[in-house]
């Protein structure tokens, strides 16, 4: 999960980056759906790394998880 993670924040940047670097001459719309696809992306990134930081925390503590379902 981790790692899942940080592939999407790695991909959220290159498409930030596309965003920030087109400018003026890109289209307007491809413009917009890179930046809203790197900012949501960047989210999912940031909540995956957390949601696997607490998992190891619980695993650490000798916690047991919630049931799933």
């Amino acid at each position: 999960m981790q790692g899942i993670g940080y592939i999407l924040s790695i991909i959220s940047v290159l498409l930030l980056g596309i965003a920030a670097g087109w400018g003026d001459w890109g289209p307007e719309p491809l413009r917009h759906a890179s930046l809203a696809g790197g900012v949501l992306l960047s989210i999912a990134g940031m909540v995956l790394r957390w949601v696997h930081h607490r998992a190891e925390l619980r695993d650490r503590r000798g916690e047991s998880r919630p049931p799933s379902g």
